[in-house]
């Protein structure tokens, strides 16, 4: 019986990590969480059609057709209350751009779609940037080891809620492709942080990696948002 259990284990082992039917993971991005893309795929940067407007401090529509013309957008460029759609539209098209770099993977260890156990398997870490002492009390753990019992609510298929008891996480798989280049899925993950508490938030583009069905999720690369126009900012890689 003990045998039969550890084949049955190793077989679901295999089909798990090679995705449905046996079949490797397909390489995909979430066209439907990038408000404003115009193109009914997104397999480039340099090819998807976006259709986006934000209003200028002069009174002028800015309209914005394409990913490369968003590096151009200055934050003093338009209205204050814009800000928070102009850190999300340079997010969504850093987010295509790292894409459009990637390569269909070979094997996958994060389910499709979404479960609780693995957002709760998320580094701590993976969360934007708000203070060099925040960072350093996440530490190296884990979302459901950090927080005090969070909740984790899964509200679609690539969207999950953390909620804690000082702060909220939303986590949006923008993609899921072989970042990395070794063969294994890593997903591609858009982070938006709120304070429940106080006045605070912030959004941030991370990179999660899963070498097997047992090891850790590990956060390999963020994006440099510390720079005020960031859609072509500088790759922060993260240590495994």
């Amino acid at each position: 019986m003990k045998k039969i259990s550890r084949r049955l284990a190793i077989t679901a082992l295999c089909f798990a990590s090679l995705g449905a039917e046996g079949k490797a993971p397909v390489r995909t991005f979430n066209t439907a969480q990038f408000t404003g893309l115009a193109s009914e795929s997104a397999q480039g940067y340099d090819d998807a059609a976006l259709d986006y407007e934000l209003d200028s401090k002069d009174g002028r529509a800015i309209r914005v057709k394409h990913c490369r013309e968003v590096e151009s957008i200055t934050d003093d460029s338009v209205i204050e209350s814009q800000f928070p759609l102009l850190r999300l539209l340079r997010i969504n098209c850093a987010a295509l751009k790292k894409f459009s770099e990637s390569a269909p993977a070979e094997r996958s260890f994060f389910p499709r779609p979404l479960v609780r156990s693995t957002v709760a398997a998320f580094p701590a870490s993976a969360t934007p940037y708000v203070s060099d002492n925040e960072t350093v009390l996440r530490g190296t753990g884990t979302i459901g080891r950090h927080a005090s019992k969070p909740k984790v609510r899964i509200i679609a298929p690539e969207v999950a809620k953390v909620i804690a008891k000082q702060d909220e996480l939303h986590y949006v798989v923008l993609a899921r492709a072989d970042f990395d280049h070794d063969g294994t899925e890593d997903l591609l993950l858009r982070v938006q942080w709120s304070a429940l508490d106080a006045r605070g938030n912030g959004t941030d583009l991370f990179l999660l990696s899963r070498s097997s069905a047992t090891a850790p999720v590990t956060l390999i690369w963020r994006l440099d948002t510390k720079n005020d126009n960031y859609s072509n900012a500088a790759d922060t890689p993260s240590s495994r």
